[in-house]
Parts: structure tokens; sequence; C-alpha cells
């Protein structure tokens, strides 16, 4: 019975038209909470009380699984490499070519860690300081250089000459790079002492490099003889199988 006719019931008994005696009381009916039986009913009255729960449980641990699985299965580089350029065009030939270049390295890399298979990573640093370059960009990557230097663990360059000349320090290039003239005296492709010239070298062709710029070039830094020897060791192995064209595989 609705407010309404229970007001007209109320009316009507005080103005003695019905016998308050037949009044019945009419009560509100107790809903009562009924378990769901069966599996399948069970599994229904789950999903609708628990769905997002159990959904936003779900994308967590897909989302820890993914990065287990990327920790557990990243693969270290044998060698690491700098690719350095001030100049647009290098820039973006640098951008464009990087797998290949990495495949290109893989040709003279050895499986250094013995995991059965060789990995190269180049990391592309642009140093140019134009007028139209970005000076946050400018700082970060100039900062990203100096981590790298510090860290004495990428030790092979690639990149053209002019950017070579330009890293930071002023430093005089016997103190930077590797005199390759010296241990590789009958190579034609060792420029002013310390540069491996790619264009037209048998690098070039070890995993078919196109339109390679001319201006582009391998040097090695210099270290101490005690900073880092595993690494210098390696390094200068990778260099010695691309000057001499000694294939790994």
């Amino acid at each position: 019975m609705s407010y309404i006719d229970d007001k007209k019931e109320l009316l009507k008994l005080k103005q003695g038209l019905i016998d308050k005696n037949k009044v019945v009381e009419t009560e509100k009916p107790i809903k009562t909470y009924e378990k769901p039986k069966g599996f399948k009913a069970k599994i229904s009255n789950y999903w609708y009380h628990y769905k997002w729960h159990t959904l936003g449980g779900i994308a967590a641990i897909l989302v820890i699984v993914l990065i287990l699985f990327e920790f557990l299965t990243k693969k270290n580089p044998d060698i690491e490499i700098i690719a350095l350029t001030d100049n647009s065009s290098t820039y973006n030939y640098l951008l464009l070519n990087t797998m290949d270049l990495e495949d290109s390295f893989l040709q003279y890399t050895p499986d250094y860690d013995k995991n059965g298979y060789t990995n190269v990573a180049i990391t592309v640093i642009d140093i140019s300081d134009g007028e139209y370059t970005d000076p946050d960009m400018a700082l970060a990557n100039s900062t990203k250089l100096a981590g790298e230097i510090q860290r004495a663990e990428t030790l092979i360059f690639i990149g053209n000459k002019q950017a070579f000349y330009s890293m930071p320090g002023n430093m005089p290039m016997n103190d930077i790079f590797i005199n390759f003239s010296t241990k590789y005296t009958s190579c034609e492709f060792v420029e002013d002492e310390y540069f491996y010239k790619i264009k037209g070298s048998p690098f070039e062709t070890a995993y078919n490099l196109t339109n390679c710029p001319d201006d582009f070039y391998i040097a090695m830094r210099r270290l101490s003889d005690q900073k880092n020897e595993p690494a210098q060791q390696r390094a200068r192995t990778v260099i010695s199988n691309i000057i001499n064209n000694n294939f790994m595989k």
C-alpha cells in the first residue's frame, strides 16, 4: 500500500467511515539474500560484483610479467659504440641506418660474454651548436657524451670528422684517439692518422650499407694503460678485425 493510500485510510478512519478493527496493517516484504547455487551461478555472481577488481588485478600482473621478461631477456652488448655528429645530414643518416650499422659491426665483433649471440649497441649523439640548435637539447647531448667518456666503456666512435675535432675539451687528437697509421701502415682507408674511412671500405660492403656519407669515419678512444683494460682489449680486437677485414662469421 502506498503512502497516499495510507493517508486515505487514515482519513476515512477519522471520519468514521470505516471500522478501525477492519484496518489491516500491511508490512513491507523483507528481502532475503539467497546464495547462488551451482558453479556457473557462483561465477556469474562473482563476476557481477568483482569484475573491475579482477580486470585491474590481471592488468597489474601483466605489467609486472612484461617488466620481468624485459629485464631477464635484455641483451647486454658485446661492444658499445658512440655515433657522433655535428651536422644534420650525418645525423639523419645515423638515425635511418643505426640498425644496419650495428649489423655491420656484428660481422667483426666476437661473442665476448659467450652467451651464444653477438650484440652491438650504437648511441647517437648530436653535438651541433648552430644557430637553430635547441640549447636544451645541446646541453643534454653534451652531458650524455661527457657521461659516456667518463664511464670509459664505450671506446669506438663513428661519425663525421669535424665532429671528432669538435669534441669537448679542445684536446689534441693524439690525446683523444688511437693513432691507426702507426699500426696499420698499409691500410688505404686510414686518414689523418686517427680515422678509418667507411666510404668505399670493406666495412661499407660488409652489410651492404647504402648512401653512406663520404665524410664518415671510425675512430677509437685513447685511455691510459691501466684504465678499463678489458674494454680497451675488446675495442682493439674489433678495430683490428675491421681494418684487416677479418669476419667473425
